[in-house]
């Protein structure tokens, strides 16, 4: 059991609440691998999101393929045009519904897609990369 006390100044979303209650619960979790040749940047992310509102939930393999399947939902009840930019290679993405079938296309460019996000939406994504 953890408990945590956050002052800040302002309201929750002026004071990063959502976001640090994230850090707190859900912790960045290193994992060691094998030297590969390459660099990574020091500002490297493998998935971005240009809204503040918009938290990034789940970032993980698909259920029956190799896809990878990204939630994100809105926690500010705003909606919002997202940009979500990717580290990586991306071939394709589709909205899906929350089984992983595919709802429709989403166009990609220079690495990015755009997504609607309407008030408190959870959305789920496939990539094909």
């Amino acid at each position: 059991f953890t408990y945590s006390l956050y002052p800040h100044g302002g309201n929750f979303k002026s004071g990063g609440t959502i976001q640090a209650a994230y850090l707190l619960n859900r912790p960045l979790i290193a994992k060691k691998v094998n030297k590969k040749s390459g660099r990574l940047c020091d500002c490297f992310s493998m998935i971005s999101c240009d809204k503040e509102n918009i938290i990034i939930e789940t970032v993980k393999k698909a259920e029956k393929s190799d896809d990878i399947i990204i939630r994100l939902f809105d926690s500010y009840n705003r909606k919002t045009k997202a940009k979500i930019t990717f580290g990586f290679d991306v071939a394709k993405a589709y909205i899906c519904d929350m089984m992983e079938n595919e709802v429709s296309e989403i166009d990609v460019e220079n690495q990015a897609i755009t997504v609607s996000v309407d008030n408190f939406e959870i959305v789920t994504l496939k990539l094909k990369i």
